[in-house]
């Protein structure tokens, strides 16, 4: 079967960590490519939802995070309204 080259970039932090897997599993990273792809043919999308976030999650992502203590359990549920 005739293939193509394919050239990505990629942090390096993340190629170490996935070829990791990838050898636990005893597959190369060529080998864990075409399965993405023939995932991504088989499925017709993405093998995981990718959405695009609404203004308020947005928001909520790049808001500065509030930082709580609480001294209960029971606390924690009064301020989350349960």
């Amino acid at each position: 079967m005739r293939t193509e080259t394919l050239r990505i970039r990629i942090e390096p932090d993340l190629k170490q960590h996935a070829e990791a897997v990838f050898k636990e599993l005893g597959i190369s990273n060529s080998e864990a490519v075409r399965m993405y792809y023939r995932w991504v043919v088989a499925g017709g999308g993405l093998p995981f939802d990718a959405k695009v976030p609404n203004i308020e999650t947005m928001r909520a992502i790049l808001a500065e995070p509030e930082e709580r203590t609480y001294g209960s359990f029971s606390e924690i549920r009064k301020d989350a309204d349960v």
